[in-house]
């Protein structure tokens, strides 16, 4: 047998694969395996805890089931709209999903043990949903499209949080470092 016929492919011949085809690539379990085994990580799904999925050109999470045991989750780079199908996830405390098409904050109510979140440069017009995150503690926000009190009045309810980056959004009234105090 060849090797070419036995070996994954990379990360490289997926996005070239998908490109011709005029398909976003599609984050199947071959494309996982893939990735897990360019970065020298397992090929048993669950004995992962450091996953890296950044820069595909995904517009979906899913089919990451099998890694239960996963501690940090790069999506950084991608076209997600969506934050889904993490629920199974309980263990994870990183996850960078920057630099995607994400407009809500949604999907997270399950990840009890999040420490730290990135969400910076997405289209988020409104901080939501972070309040059942009881270890949250690090939380970028920067570079989205976040503009008055209203859309960051909900962090008030993040008690654990003690460092926010709100950098590069459109925040200009001096009102806002109400919700700080």
């Amino acid at each position: 047998i060849e090797e070419s016929s036995t070996r994954m492919a990379s990360r490289s011949e997926i996005a070239a694969t998908s490109r011709r085809l005029g398909a976003a690539p599609v984050m199947c379990r071959e494309v996982v395996l893939a990735a897990c085994k360019e970065r020298e990580g397992y090929t048993t799904p669950y004995l992962n805890e450091s996953l890296y999925l950044q820069c595909f050109g995904f517009t979906r999470i899913e089919n990451l089931e099998e890694y239960y045991e996963c501690k940090a989750l790069w999506l950084s780079d991608n076209n997600i709209s969506k934050i889904e199908n993490l629920s199974h996830m309980a263990n994870l405390r990183c996850l960078f999903i920057q630099s995607n098409a994400i407009t809500r904050i949604e999907g997270l109510s399950r990840l009890q043990n999040l420490q730290t979140l990135n969400l910076s440069n997405n289209l988020l017009t409104r901080v939501s949903n972070l309040a059942s995150l009881p270890k949250l503690h690090t939380l970028e926000l920067g570079r989205n499209q976040l503009t008055d009190l209203q859309d960051i009045a909900h962090l008030i309810h993040c008690k654990s949080l003690n460092v926010l980056d709100l950098s590069h959004n459109r925040l200009r009234d001096p009102h806002i470092l109400s919700v700080f105090e």
